[in-house]
């Protein structure tokens, strides 16, 4: 059972450290997703984060897993951002 959920998880190719850092934007996704479903616009949003639309939406359904080492501080800064703008 491990063996096949370790090759079914598609964090598993990264480092402890990489796992860790996508764990918190998947939480911080979550915040994102919560302030868009309390009534914040997502255009207002993308506005103010600085941040496209289809970025977000990525974000909020939590695409952020099969990514390398930039792309995932790209990421980091951009939820950073949304969060901030969402506040």
């Amino acid at each position: 059972m491990t063996n096949e959920f370790i090759r079914h998880d598609p964090l598993s190719r990264h480092p402890e450290e990489v796992r860790d850092r996508i764990r918190q934007l998947y939480l911080r996704a979550n915040q994102i997703a919560l302030a868009v479903e309390d009534g914040v616009d997502l255009d207002v949003l993308s506005d103010r984060a600085g941040v496209g639309r289809q970025a977000i939406i990525e974000i909020m359904h939590g695409h952020i897993h099969d990514v390398d080492e930039p792309t995932i501080k790209a990421i980091e800064d951009a939820v950073a951002g949304i969060v901030g703008a969402a506040a």
